[in-house]
């Protein structure tokens, strides 16, 4: 029998254990349930406590037509019986009586009772069995915090319980983002012991983090973070009870919040003669690479040359994660993609060989690793570019051109298995998986690549040919060091 079934929570938050009360002893009892306040808010301890309480009581309302006994006092002290009887029975005077394995019952039950139903004392009669058994003296049920965490700051579980769980990442910069988020929690409590932290302080880290301007998904990503060091703190038994972050998400508007590209927009940003004032092959590049592959911004900042190679006489591009500094967001993003005709056409393989000319591995080698990979610089010059052209909007990112290669796909018919293979979406359908199995490279490149093309996009003006770019990669700007900041950028930082 499972005891949560017995707990109920009452408007004050406070739990109490419930138990349904036998028909032979609601005229006894004056009702047909019966509750009693267990004296805390936390679940566990609500729990821990009625699993002591509830197996005396359930054993009372065992009923069993028997003889009558002798009338026993029940306000006397049982501890005089404990150790001298091997059972108890308590009658009622209606008839029914009800056994115990143990005095310790009979006597929690018997201080319930003084507590919660005085007015059937006087129906209910104890018989005394002679003989022996062990002295073992059962108080009434209480509950005891664990204090193991005493002591234990929230600060000083951040490291082991990111170490624990960075196992479970697959991108390691999601873990340094959870981590980033679980230290401006820290500093918002500074050293209150892990055991003294409740749901109300996290809720005042909240609203703080509201009042900065968080979205929704980004204090999620702190209620995330955070949990993570509750959980290892549960996990080590240093913090009794559920978690401060637990039911603290915030509701999340599922409406995506970026929009394709519309043609117009695309004629006006590629067109030849603003790009032809574009010295930088990173700005050049990455925007026809998003809108033709619709790869991702940090995927396209990690390639390397191995990473571009000819399979079976199709030019391809591999993502993956092989080499140190790379990474993938899910396991669908793991993909080799044929490049599509209109980026060779624009000279793509020509800047290619340029890059191998200077003994480079990336083929971006200048651009800086920082905690969303090497493109988060070419993306906000990218919106830089947008607002200068006179198109930005909040809905318009460089993550838009991924969703205006997936919407170009679909208004040409590409069912989704296929763009989602393209575009490295994860799709685990029961057809998918069971019946179309993985689309093969010969068929992305034969019905996909040719149609990332775009017709307000004049191929043959944008072109740079072989060299264009050698000047700029013989002498690039002067790599800055990665910066990786142990705390949270001011605007999301909470503070008391």
């Amino acid at each position: 029998m499972r005891l949560s079934s017995y707990l109920v929570k009452s408007r004050h938050g406070i739990y109490h254990l419930r138990l349904y009360v036998p028909k032979p002893l609601q005229p006894v009892f004056k009702t047909a349930e019966i509750r009693r306040s267990l004296g805390t808010r936390d679940p566990r301890e609500a729990r821990e406590a009625a699993y002591r309480l509830a197996p005396a009581l359930r054993r009372f309302f065992r009923m069993s037509k028997k003889s009558p006994f002798a009338p026993v006092d029940l306000h006397t002290d049982f501890s005089e019986i404990i150790g001298v009887v091997k059972k108890i029975r308590i009658e009622l005077g209606q008839g029914g009586a009800f056994e115990f394995d143990t005095p310790e019952e009979g006597k929690i039950l018997a201080d319930w009772l003084r507590q919660n139903a005085p007015q059937a004392l006087d129906d209910l009669s104890a018989l005394e069995e002679n003989d022996t058994r062990s002295k073992t003296v059962v108080d009434r049920p209480r509950v005891v915090r664990n204090r193991r965490g005493k002591g234990q700051t929230y600060g000083s579980l951040i490291e082991p319980a990111f170490i624990e769980k960075s196992v479970e990442y697959k991108n390691p910069r999601s873990g340094q983002d959870f981590k980033q988020k679980a230290l401006a929690f820290s500093d918002f409590i500074k050293d209150m012991p892990i055991d003294e932290i409740s749901a109300a302080d996290f809720a005042r880290f909240k609203q703080q983090l509201i009042k900065d301007g968080a979205s929704a998904q980004t204090v999620n990503k702190y209620v995330q973070g955070v949990g993570v060091v509750f959980a290892y703190a549960i996990r080590q038994r240093l913090y009794i009870g559920e978690s401060p972050t637990a039911k603290q998400r915030a509701k999340v508007d599922k409406t995506s919040t970026r929009a394709p590209f519309q043609p117009p927009h695309i004629e006006k940003f590629f067109a030849a003669e603003r790009l032809a004032d574009v010295s930088d092959p990173a700005e050049f590049w990455f925007p026809l690479i998003g809108l033709h592959t619709g790869m991702r911004v940090a995927e396209i900042g990690q390639l390397r040359l191995s990473d571009i190679y000819e399979k079976d006489g199709i030019h391809v591009i591999d993502i993956n994660e092989t080499a140190d500094d790379a990474s993938v967001k899910t396991k669908a993003s793991r993909r080799v993609i044929p490049m599509p005709p209109a980026l060779i056409e624009a000279g793509f393989l020509d800047y290619l060989a340029d890059v191998k000319t200077t003994g480079a591995e990336r083929i971006f080698p200048w651009l800086t690793l920082t905690r969303q990979g090497y493109g988060a610089n070419v993306s906000k010059t990218f919106s830089r570019r947008l607002e200068a052209s006179g198109i930005k909007t909040r809905a318009l990112t460089f993550h838009s051109l991924r969703h205006t290669a997936n919407k170009h796909l679909a208004d040409a018919g590409v069912d989704e298995a296929k763009r989602a293979a393209m575009l490295g979406h994860d799709h685990d359908t029961i057809n998918t998986v069971t019946y179309h199995g993985t689309v093969s490279l010969a068929v992305l490149a034969r019905e996909i690549a040719p149609l990332l093309r775009y017709d307000s996009v004049d191929y043959k003006a944008i072109r740079r040919e072989r060299g264009a770019f050698l000047p700029f990669l013989k002498k690039p700007p002067q790599a800055r060091k990665p910066k990786q900041p142990e705390k949270p950028s001011k605007a999301f930082r909470a503070r008391r």
